[in-house]
């Protein structure tokens, strides 16, 4: 229904399987949490058949069901009919098959900027969008210093944030001033120093990116937004347009 009807969701050519991308409610993915908010352990297998290409829900630090696997885009590295596939598996790189769904996570590094008593004291920075975690370029810095991408294109960092809920105390971090600000800063730290280039991406996009990654492709990332998965919506339009053409062509020789 949301494929055909609505003309959400994405896939890769008229006709073949919807894709989506996947968030487990409570981060419990795969039974990961000790048989509470999932029961289901082969839900990764569940999700492959019905055309899940990625799953965003990690890190999910401090909870049971953090596996070991930390600040990479990789495959399951265990058959994913059993409970917690996930918990480990080889990083994505250059020249590797994909096997859907991938596990794409944000960034879990330590956070050693407060004092207590003039003593550091670490705070887990998990990429959390939060009003007690305010928006610094000191943590943009930090969600780099993951990493997170493709091995051997280390040019390209994923850095995926989450929210826990569109909650009223997080607005103003999510939609409101502070987040025009600290973008506005990002941006404008990019433009001046000329280190870096930001590019906003879907997770179906990002998704993309990391195929053509995988596939050896270069340049920059943005260009590669419909690299393998395209919205359903997007084929009626491109039909419209193939037709134009098509009709321009037939009036070109008809001219001619």
């Amino acid at each position: 229904m949301l494929a055909e009807e609505h003309r959400c969701l994405s896939r890769e050519h008229r006709g073949s399987q919807p894709k989506y991308g996947f968030v487990h409610g409570n981060w419990a993915l795969a039974n990961s949490a000790g048989g509470r908010f999932c029961g289901v352990d082969s839900e990764m297998q569940i999700l492959r058949d019905t055309g899940c290409y990625a799953d965003f829900t990690l890190p999910s630090v401090p909870f049971q069901s953090q596996v070991p696997r930390i600040n990479a885009i990789y495959q399951c590295g265990h058959s994913l009919s059993e409970a917690r596939p996930h918990r480990s598996g080889k990083n994505l790189r250059v020249g590797d098959e994909l096997q859907l769904p991938i596990i794409f996570t944000g960034p879990l590094v330590f956070d050693w900027t407060r004092r207590v008593r003039g003593l550091p004291v670490p705070r887990v920075e998990d990429g959390a969008l939060a009003q007690n975690y305010p928006l610094t370029m000191d943590r943009f810095a930090r969600w780099c210093s993951a990493g997170i991408g493709v091995k051997e294109r280390p040019d390209w960092i994923f850095i995926k944030l989450y929210s826990h809920a569109f909650f009223d105390w997080d607005q103003d971090l999510m939609i409101g001033e502070q987040m025009k600000r600290f973008m506005s800063e990002v941006l404008e730290t990019a433009e001046c120093t000329g280190e870096f280039k930001v590019h906003f991406a879907s997770a179906r996009e990002a998704f993309n990116m990391v195929a053509a990654a995988v596939d050896g492709k270069e340049g920059q990332p943005g260009a590669y937004r419909d690299y393998k998965l395209r919205q359903i919506m997007q084929e009626r339009t491109d039909a419209k347009v193939g037709h134009e053409i098509d009709r321009e062509r037939e009036s070109e020789l008809v001219l001619r």
